[in-house]
């Protein structure tokens, strides 16, 4: 589980900027909205964060696609033919992982390039804790440590500055061998993951970092894509019955879902119930974006739920009624239920007390630099009596667009 993660200079975020699941003690109600971690604190299992346009929300879960992908083609040749899980870029093999994913702040002039990625996440084992510094062309810096959860001691797996790596002594016979070969562009956890080594702790930080999930959005086509995968791998008899129970929850009118292949294409269908009582069968495709995504969520979230893994979702209510968007995040809330959510969006119907906790509910806004910044609900001394909807939407919190009056069309008096 994912316990925290930070970065800085990368996109609008200018500063240091911190996005903390570990829950604040002060609170005490709804306590199926968190788990207790491996070190004995309790996570949050949903967070929901709220800005106006442009504030930077989105640029919050661009900034952990860039930590993980990162680590994950620093140290091998991206496919030119494969497009990133969210369709926004195709990778470029002259290019290392560093230069392709950086993005710092464009609006200082002393600004020095240098952007900073750390997680931490939450295992059986313990607290893994790993991040790095980079300018874009080379690692400047880089660290993994271990707390282990039995004697809450934390281990030094290796830091790094520049070119020079130094093991713990745990590890380092086994890891000294390698440090001559890792390259100023590549990570340390990238090569050392890649290496059949006894020490696991290089495979499990990189397996933390993969099992969060993050998507800037669903695009039509990667809706589309997705519907092939759940219509295959939800043929299966136990999993279509999960399946068709959801659809029919959620109230869309239909009755069943088929697949033909065509060669190496895969037709999906809807079934629905003719006003004769019979079967009638169409294209998923006509079927409306909000229908579709709902599949996909339920396909995408189930994963999530099953694995105990980390969905970051950046708007996550377009297309998708209040209602049902409740009934997907309230999921997670469910006793044993170990998956987490972190979701961008304006709905603020989520934004109430009977199902979020204050320190379940973040904003981002920007300064008056320019610069984003993100903070908690929990920041804030609140009335135990306060609308957390109207106080958003006042102004109360910030993260409202400052709207100023506007004419849409030509002005008739003119000419």
């Amino acid at each position: 589980m994912l316990t925290s993660f930070s970065f800085k200079n990368y996109g609008p975020y200018r500063e240091e900027t911190r996005l903390d699941l570990r829950a604040a003690p002060a609170y005490k109600e709804h306590e199926y909205n968190l788990v207790e971690s491996s070190m004995g604190e309790k996570l949050l299992k949903v967070v929901a964060i709220y800005g106006a346009n442009a504030s930077g929300k989105s640029q919050l879960i661009r900034a952990y696609q860039a930590f993980s992908r990162i680590v994950t083609e620093s140290f091998s040749q991206v496919d030119e033919q494969a497009a990133s899980v969210s369709g926004d870029y195709l990778a470029s093999r002259n290019e290392s992982a560093l230069a392709r994913h950086h993005n710092p702040f464009k609006f200082a002039s002393d600004n020095v390039g240098e952007t900073e990625f750390e997680a931490t996440f939450d295992e059986d084992e313990g607290e893994i804790r790993y991040g790095f510094s980079t300018d874009g062309k080379s690692v400047l810096s880089e660290w993994l440590y271990l707390v282990k959860a039995s004697t809450r001691r934390l281990s030094v797996l290796f830091e790094r500055e520049g070119r020079d790596i130094e093991f713990g002594s745990s590890i380092r016979s086994e890891c000294d061998r390698y440090a001559e070969n890792i390259s100023e562009e590549t990570l340390v956890l990238s090569f050392m993951s890649g290496i059949a080594l006894r020490t696991p702790y290089f495979r499990l930080a990189k397996r933390c970092i993969s099992r969060t999930l993050a998507f800037t959005s669903i695009s039509s086509g990667l809706v589309d894509d997705f519907l092939e995968d759940v219509a295959l791998e939800y043929a299966n008899e136990d999993k279509h019955a999960r399946l068709l129970e959801f659809l029919r929850a959620i109230d869309v009118c239909i009755e069943d879902i088929s697949v033909e292949k065509n060669g190496d294409n895969v037709l999906v269908f809807t079934h629905h119930r003719g006003v004769d009582g019979g079967d009638y069968r169409v294209p998923i495709s006509i079927e409306s974006e909000g229908t579709k995504k709902a599949i996909v969520l339920f396909y995408i979230m189930s994963a999530v739920v099953d694995a105990d893994a980390t969905l970051l979702m950046d708007e996550l209510s377009s297309a998708l009624h209040p209602l049902l968007v409740r009934a997907l995040i309230t999921q997670f809330h469910r006793e044993g239920v170990k998956g987490q959510i972190v979701f961008t969006t304006h709905d603020t119907s989520m934004l109430d007390r009977r199902y979020l906790r204050r320190d379940q509910v973040w904003f981002v806004d920007k300064n008056e630099c320019g610069s984003s910044e993100l903070y908690s609900l929990a920041d804030f001394k609140l009335r135990n009596d306060t609308n957390y909807t109207k106080g958003y939407l006042s102004g109360m919190f910030g993260a409202i667009p400052n709207l100023r009056e506007f004419v849409l069309g030509g002005d008739e008096s003119e000419g």
